[in-house]
């Protein structure tokens, strides 16, 4: 195994809904309590990364409602280890940063998310963040996103591995892994390291 291999010098990009944080289900949740007589989709059963696609139209002012609603965000709870997985990589010494899309009609959204990295990872980590609608002007080495496609202004310089979820399950054309605790396995094997 490799180790003249500078890892501070490889970033590793973290999106948070639906990678660091479960956006489907808590979605869900928040939709069936403010909306008890509406069914939607349940995520398990969602091909598409937008809601907005699989639900019927006259659902779409009920998610906008759910969606804008100051402090959603902030109620997202974090997916079973990812958080750890990230912080493990900034331990083990790589650059870490966190992209995440706003939902620019919730008042609260940026502010929300990034009290809930220093809530769950600790004092700090919401500097680590960058809030975009264009990942692609965020420079890295591997960008772990659930979107099935990534595109923006630049061309990116980052390797965009899927996190699966069930939207994005029937894609294919790149790497993923089934849950973020993976991410380590990977990145060590491509990079030759132990982990």
């Amino acid at each position: 195994m490799r180790n003249d291999i500078d890892l501070s010098t490889i970033t590793v990009i973290f999106d948070m809904d639906d990678v660091l944080f479960d956006f489907g289900n808590g979605f869900a949740e928040t939709f069936a309590k403010a909306h008890p007589e509406r069914k939607i989709l349940p995520v398990e059963q969602r091909d598409t990364f937008t809601m907005f696609r699989t639900e019927d139209i006259e659902h779409h002012d009920q998610i906008r409602e759910v969606l804008d609603k100051p402090g959603f965000f902030a109620s997202l709870k974090p997916i079973p280890g990812a958080i750890e997985t990230m912080i493990a990589f900034r331990e083990r010494g790589f650059d870490t940063a966190i992209a995440s899309s706003p939902w620019r009609t919730n008042p609260t959204c940026v502010d929300d998310k990034l009290n809930a990295l220093d809530r769950y990872a600790g004092a700090g980590w919401s500097d680590r963040a960058i809030f975009t609608n264009d990942k692609t002007r965020v420079r890295g080495t591997y960008l772990f996103d659930d979107k099935s496609e990534v595109t923006g202004s630049q061309v990116p310089t980052w390797e965009h591995i899927y996190v699966t979820q069930p939207h994005n399950a029937m894609w294919g054309g790149r790497r993923r892994v089934a849950s973020l605790v993976e991410a380590p396995a990977l990145i060590a094997r491509d990079l030759g390291i132990d982990w």
